[in-house]
């Protein structure tokens, strides 16, 4: 905008030479009056009073073009014109820039003065807008300066700009404390860190878990803990009545009525198999004051010390044996309520809710006793509603006795014999299983297929051939492998018979009621093509133990428990176990009385022996370097076992269990002299490499005395019977790591072996 004249400020504009109320400018000034608005914002001109005619067509067009302009744009020019010519970059001729010129009209302040800085950040944010209306993706540049720009923007006050001074000298100081806490503390745990009152402050994780372990085991293992039914109980204390647990699972089982009506129960630590865990209580520590917890954790321990409470690692098959024990004895076991087919109908058998014991309570206060002084229990209860009450049990009633109400025919060959399979017949067949969980829960009726086999030779005689099918087998030959080849067998496939009662009975309610039966090739669930294309040819690991004086009856246990877990087949990712593989070693199946470990002694019991096996299989699958993933040493210390490396099983509470953790299937044999027992790990190696490092032997809990009377002594005299002992403790640490020397686990196994309480004789017999 320029007026008549030809200047380019119009009249009243204050840097207009003429207009000035200082007339005594310097020279300098009334140059720069005198010049071309190019002069100003591009390179200098001398001033000419004769115009070309190009010069006058382009002021004629800059003319043009201002006047075109909105009125903000003139009114930003002309606050332009205002402020301080010196702060504006030369090369920007904003006249001809109106967007540029309304971006910094937006940071100009009420003063008129603009600084350097407030205007590039008004270019970039244009630049970066306009590129995003050209539909071009701003520039990395762009987009980093407009962010920049934007972050400075929100200190354009002095008080701002305090607060973010402030702001930041803060942030570089947790910056540099936590750089100097991290190097002065690497790899330790944080000062006025303590687990269960144990300081393990500025000690490594391996120092702490050795002190932790050093002072708090001895304190649990020091004395036994009294387990109350009430606070009654409690009041009246420990008396002749209380009964000692020992052995956990191995001692009583959940049925034993013995213990039912008793009200005191005194434990030791071996029996569940309590112990600290130094290493995962460590890590605990050793992260307070790290990660996200760096912060409040650091203040915290400075200034008020942190003490994280002391929790125990327990036997879980031990916990679960002694809470059924504890609840048959002063609870109610929960009942589900089922269904039941009797006279041709089905009727619901009640359940009830039970009354038991409180697991997660329990394991609370069962840390804070062996962890604390005071040395007592008062068990805590809890109800325990049923998973599937009457109303649930009556709808699965119901569908079953519809589904019954008419009978089935069978036809024998298609057009052969027939026979009408009749309610009663059908009802006698039918199983009930629960599926879902919780709220979901319900009760499902189904034909169960074996009671079809079984009651099936009533019905059809001697139709069926009964040929059953062989499996293929492994069989170890002068220590190679063979192969012993499966056979099909014939006969009628009563898994299919009951498929088609279901679908007829709880499938299509449409459904022609009419099965028919037929003898046809029945093929082995493991065929020898199957077998051999397991590639099971290397021999991973193989273990033995030896039992040259054991007894006739121990002997045959042994040999039968190792028929029935040969040629165990363990498919990539199963867990094998030893009870669900062997079942219950009854009298029925042949098993006889031998010597057992039960808490502190030797007695007779069905079975004795089979520990060894379970043994043997430990060992093995302990140095062939997988995964175990149950397992629980014996009550008592056995030498003639590794030390640490034994395992107890007693059906159905304690059982022994390993996991195949690679891509191949595995094979387990087991082979037996009269005298000796081998287990052997077959497949393709995965090629770990094992190594073990012991402990030594650890004072374990300390031996009770009882004292017993005996009508052979007399009033007074006394003499021990049993020689007390404590009992000790070993821990048998493993590393495994694979073919490429790699660590893939580690895990300390635990034993603790029980006291032997000294047992005093009292003298009753009364001189004449």
């Amino acid at each position: 905008m320029s007026d008549s004249s030809g200047n380019l400020y119009p009249k009243g504009n204050p840097n207009r030479g003429s207009h000035h109320s200082d007339g005594g400018r310097s020279s300098r000034s009334h140059r720069l009056n005198n010049r071309s608005d190019d002069s100003i914002f591009g390179r200098q001109r001398p001033v000419s009073n004769r115009r070309s005619s190009s010069s006058t067509r382009r002021r004629d067009t800059d003319s043009k073009r201002s006047s075109s302009l909105d009125g903000k744009a003139e009114t930003v020019n002309s606050d332009l014109a205002k402020s301080n010519w010196k702060t504006v970059p030369r090369h920007y001729n904003y006249r001809k820039r109106p967007v540029k010129a309304a971006a910094l009209a937006e940071v100009t302040p009420p003063s008129g003065r603009r600084s350097r800085e407030d205007t590039q950040r008004a270019l970039q944010k244009v630049n970066a807008q306009a590129e995003r209306r050209a539909g071009k993706k701003p520039s990395k540049r762009s987009q980093i300066l407009e962010v920049l720009s934007a972050f400075i923007g929100l200190f354009d006050t002095p008080l701002k700009r305090s607060i973010g001074l402030a702001v930041l000298v803060i942030a570089l100081l947790i910056t540099g404390f936590s750089v100097v806490d991290g190097i002065a503390n690497f790899g330790k745990v944080h000062n006025a860190v303590a687990v269960a009152g144990v300081d393990l402050g500025n000690l490594s994780k391996d120092q702490a878990a050795q002190k932790l372990e050093q002072y708090v085991n001895p304190v649990i293992t020091g004395k036994p803990v009294d387990l109350f039914a009430d606070d009654q109980a409690k009041q009246d204390g420990v008396n002749e009545e209380t009964q000692t647990i020992k052995g956990g699972a191995t001692t009583y089982s959940a049925d034993d009525q013995a213990q039912v009506g008793s009200h005191s129960w005194r434990l030791s630590a071996a029996t569940v198999g309590a112990f600290i865990d130094g290493d995962q209580l460590v890590a605990e520590a050793y992260g307070v004051g790290r990660g996200a917890d760096f912060l409040p954790g650091r203040l915290a321990a400075t200034f008020f010390g942190v003490d994280l409470n002391g929790r125990l690692t327990y036997d879980e098959a031990q916990i679960e044996a002694l809470e059924k024990l504890l609840t048959n004895s002063i609870g109610t076991p929960m009942r589900n309520a089922d269904i039941a087919f009797t006279a041709g109908n089905f009727n619901v058998v009640q359940g009830n809710d039970g009354y038991s014991v409180d697991h997660q309570s329990f394991i609370t206060l069962l840390d804070q006793a062996f962890l604390g002084e005071e040395r007592s229990v008062v068990i805590p209860m809890a109800a325990e509603p049923m998973v599937i009450d009457s109303e649930k049990a009556a709808v699965a009633a119901q569908l079953a006795q519809e589904a019954i109400d008419s009978p089935i025919a069978m036809v024998y060959e298609d057009g052969g014999e027939s026979w009408e399979l009749s309610s009663n017949t059908l009802g006698s067949w039918i199983s009930t299983s629960i599926i879902g969980e919780g709220s979901d829960a319900g009760l499902v009726p189904r034909i169960d297929p074996q009671k079809v086999k079984e009651g099936m030779g009533a019905i059809i005689g001697d139709l069926n051939p009964g040929i059953p099918p062989i499996n293929a087998r492994f069989k170890v030959v002068e220590g190679e492998l063979t192969i012993i080849p499966g056979e099909a067998g014939t006969g009628i496939d009563f898994n299919n018979v009951a498929d088609d009662l279901n679908g007829i009975l709880f499938g299509d309610s449409n459904a022609i009621r009419k099965i028919s039966l037929s003898i046809s090739t029945l093929q082995p669930e493991l065929t020898t093509d199957m077998a051999q294309a397991m590639n099971i040819e290397d021999k991973i690991a193989s273990f033995s133990t030896e039992f040259p004086y054991a007894s006739n009856a121990r002997i045959t246990n042994i040999q039968l428990v190792s028929d029935l877990l040969n040629n165990s087949l363990i498919a990539p990712g199963e867990v094998w176990s030893f009870n669900e593989t062997a079942g219950e070693c009854t009298a029925d199946r042949g098993f006889q009385e031998a010597k057992a470990i039960v808490g502190d002694e030797y007695v007779d019991e069905i079975g004795g022996g089979i520990c060894q096996v379970a043994t043997t299989i430990y060992v093995t699958t302990f140095n062939a370097g997988f995964p175990i993933m149950e397992r629980t040493n014996h009550s008592q210390y056995i030498a003639s076992y590794p030390d640490g490396l034994d395992a107890a099983v007693s059906w159905p509470n304690l059982d022994f269990k390993f996991q195949n953790d690679t891509l191949d299937p595995l094979l387990l044999t087991l082979e037996y002299t009269d005298s000796s027992v081998t287990a052997t790990l077959w497949g393709t190696n995965p090629g770990y490499t094992v190594e073990l490092d012991k402990s030594e032997w650890m004072e374990g809990d300390s031996f009770q005395t009882r004292e017993v009377k005996s009508p052979d002594l007399a009033v007074g005299e006394k003499k021990v019977k049993t020689k007390g002992k404590n009992g000790k403790v070993i821990k048998v640490t493993r590393y495994v790591y694979d073919k490429n020397g790699e660590l893939i686990r580690d895990a300390t196994f635990r034993s603790a072996y029980e006291p032997v309480d000294e047992v005093v004789e009292i003298g009753t017999k009364k001189l004449e």
